[in-house]
């Protein structure tokens, strides 16, 4: 299991695109170094919830996922009302 870390803050995270390799398991682990609360969410192209974790201000979460076995383009996101909308988005790339 490959662990990636991330960083949470108003409103990107650090770093934010990912590449993973289809069906491949990872750790997810998220710090919340914001003021608000935060998620982490794995799309899909067409918005479909793959996975997510809340991570609430001033905490670290940890959570397994198993990538989704289709090559393709997916996205996260922060779903918090307004968070999306100002930029909290990165890519993720399945190979």
């Amino acid at each position: 299991t490959r662990e990636i870390q991330v960083d949470a803050t108003e409103f990107k995270f650090t770093p934010g695109d990912q590449t993973f390799k289809a069906g491949e398991k990872i750790k997810v682990t998220v710090t919340n170094k914001g003021t608000v609360d935060h998620t982490w969410v794995l799309t899909d192209s067409s918005n479909k919830e793959l996975f997510k974790m809340t991570i609430p201000v001033g905490k670290t979460v940890s959570q397994d996922l198993t990538v989704p076995t289709t090559p393709g383009a997916y996205i996260i996101v922060c779903d918090i009302a307004g968070h999306k909308e100002a930029g909290m988005t990165a890519k993720a790339t399945v190979q």
